[in-house]
């Protein structure tokens, strides 16, 4: 019961305190709270998220450097509760997971690529006359796929080696083609398999 009562405690400062109406103020004010929010979601932008412990170092640092009290000293980082308080009161932020990009994509992600792009694309298609026929355009990508399944963990006898019987114990990789049109239609799926022989020319 008494959990429950201190939980119910902290959601209602989370949702109230930042506007100062009621309950223990925060630590950071709103405009202090924005700014760092505004800086955690410009690193994202960027490719450079922050984790739950960076945001909490952040605060603290921002805290340290401006001269607020009110973070425990000792950890030197702002506090779990602070943290859950800090994402209610910043709903455009949100936890989630990351999708690892190269930096050679991540380069050309960007809006001036994007738009520079589009507009070669409408030329291209306006040149070759499809822009209006869905089924002229497709998009192809590949993958690489193992011949191999990927180890997992099984039960085992403790004390003795455990292995999963396989053709071979280091996978070699096959790449797959796929196709498809604006208006849903796809060929069947190119394979190509590593060659025994390099044919000659």
């Amino acid at each position: 019961m008494r959990k429950r009562m201190l939980m119910k405690s902290t959601s209602a400062s989370c949702q109230h305190t930042h506007r100062h109406m009621s309950g223990r103020p925060t630590i950071l004010s709103a405009t202090e709270e924005n700014e760092l929010a505004r800086h955690v979601r410009s690193l994202a932008e960027v490719g450079f998220p922050c984790d739950r412990t960076d945001v909490r170092n952040l605060a603290f640092e921002y805290a340290v450097k401006k001269g607020i009290r009110g973070f425990t000293l000792t950890k030197k980082t702002a506090g779990y509760y602070w943290f859950k308080c800090f994402m209610r009161r910043h709903p455009r932020l949100a936890v989630k997971k990351a999708e690892n990009l190269c930096i050679s994509r991540a380069m050309a992600l960007n809006k001036q690529q994007v738009i520079h792009w589009y507009d070669k694309y409408l030329d291209m298609v306006t040149r070759l006359g499809i822009n209006d026929i869905p089924a002229h355009i497709w998009n192809v990508d590949e993958t690489g796929c193992q011949n191999i399944h990927k180890e997992s963990e099984v039960v085992g006898v403790v004390g003795q080696p455990t292995y999963s019987v396989t053709a071979l114990e280091k996978g070699e990789t096959s790449t797959a083609l796929i196709a498809i049109n604006a208006v849903g239609q796809s060929p069947p799926p190119l394979i190509i398999h590593r060659g025994k022989q390099i044919g000659k020319m």
